[in-house]
């Protein structure tokens, strides 16, 4: 096999303080999932322009301290704009769909969808976003969720 690669082969790779997901960004849910989660003291924003991220599958996306999920200006959802939607078609019981676990976290300016279209009824409750620092984690102190359709 020599000159070819193995398919068990993994890539690391390292996100810059901010990354951009629009709609020629490949496998968005995976950038989007790496960004948020990957470990670093550093501030990072992740901003979503004209895409529709599918996460269904996906639950327990942790959020640590200094990050951002926003809307990238200009792609916001507002009066003549719908915005960016992540959304998801499967439950997920008890589980939340994104989990924040750090301080100073901002997540503005996107729709947040699924799996129904209404409003929780009887045992039907779906958790788009939990706030749980953990046991072992100090207080959260500042978050930031604004200018939402969930």
């Amino acid at each position: 096999m020599f000159g070819q690669k193995s398919r068990s082969t993994q890539v690391a790779v390292t996100y810059p303080e901010r990354v951009v997901i629009d709609r020629s960004t490949r496998d968005p849910a995976g950038v989007l999932i790496g960004a948020l989660s990957e470990p670093g003291p550093g501030p990072r924003t992740v901003e979503l322009c004209n895409v529709d991220i599918n996460l269904t599958g996906r639950s327990e996306i942790q959020i640590g301290s200094n990050r951002s999920l926003i809307a990238a200006a200009g792609c916001e959802r507002g009066p003549r704009s719908l915005g960016p939607r992540i959304f998801v078609t499967d439950t997920r019981g008890s589980k939340a769909l994104f989990d924040i676990r750090g301080d100073n976290v901002l997540i503005a300016g996107f729709r947040l969808q699924g799996p129904t279209d209404g409003i929780a009824q009887g045992d039907t409750k779906e958790t788009g976003l939990r706030v749980d620092p953990g046991d072992d984690m100090p207080p959260i102190g500042n978050i930031e969720i604004s200018n939402m359709e969930i």
